[in-house]
């Protein structure tokens, strides 16, 4: 079986990396521009000293580009009033939230009135439902006058 050298961290493999770092590439596409295996950028991210912080920061700058393109077009009354309806939901959402303030329930009291509603009309239903039934055995019960039969008719 071969075994193969190990691969070093050269300045030219750690350019590449901080390049693919600096437009937000996961540690597998990282690996992959820099002509490494992804086992050995784990490897290194575990053993070489700042190597995780220097390119996990690298990643946040498109983020951050992209804040300060949001920042520099709020002169446009439409990205301000977007940028507000998303920051400052309370006061310039356009949706409604389906949560409270604080991940409450929104509804919760009129969940359980509605809860507490249906018990009573399925209580006022099984009641009639229990008066019908006495009604009609009560019907039942009662005597039915005879009636004659009519008289056959002859021609």
């Amino acid at each position: 079986m071969k075994v193969e050298n190990p691969v070093k961290l050269t300045d030219e493999v750690s350019l590449k990396l901080e390049q693919a770092a600096a437009i937000d590439a996961t540690w597998e596409e990282c690996a992959f521009y820099a002509g490494i295996s992804p086992a050995c950028l784990y490897n290194w991210l575990e053993s070489v000293e700042g190597l995780r912080e220097r390119l996990e920061a690298l990643r946040n700058k498109p983020v951050l580009k992209a804040r300060q393109s949001l920042v520099g077009s709020l002169d446009s009354p439409e990205m301000a009033l977007k940028y507000l309806e998303r920051k400052r939901k309370v006061e310039f959402a356009l949706r409604l939230e389906s949560t409270g303030a604080d991940g409450e329930a929104l509804f919760a009291d009129v969940t359980e009135t509605l809860k507490s509603l249906t018990e009573q009309l399925r209580a006022d239903e099984d009641a009639e439902d229990a008066d019908a039934k006495h009604e009609q055995a009560k019907t039942d019960a009662e005597p039915r006058p005879e009636t004659a039969a009519p008289a056959a008719v002859r021609p």
